[in-house]
């Protein structure tokens, strides 16, 4: 018998991490302006202007990515936590008898 082990705890983390990494991106305007006058050069400031505002579409599709991939490990935690409490619960009603064979 092969034993199958998820890291559930580790899934639930990876989705929190995808979860603030997505904030952080919908930040960068606001940390961009926040540093704006420690810059000192007119033209590093207008780099970073010109970058943030045009890796919008970049952004868009990796946030669509990320919500994406959160809500799957969101669904296989619930999946696999769901059957886990299922078979246990098989399992002590067929030791105890109560498994009807």
């Amino acid at each position: 018998m092969v034993d199958l082990r998820v890291d559930l705890d580790g899934l639930t983390l990876l989705g929190s991490t995808l979860s603030s990494i997505t904030s952080g991106l919908d930040a960068t305007r606001r940390l961009i302006d926040g540093v704006r006058s420690d810059l000192g050069s007119g033209d590093l400031w207008d780099a970073l202007d010109d970058f943030e505002s045009h890796w919008d579409d970049g952004r868009g599709q990796i946030e669509k990515n990320m919500t994406a991939m959160t809500g799957i490990l969101d669904d296989v935690v619930r999946t696999y936590s769901t059957g886990d409490e299922q078979l246990a619960t098989d399992l002590r009603k067929e030791s105890s008898g109560e498994g009807g064979s």
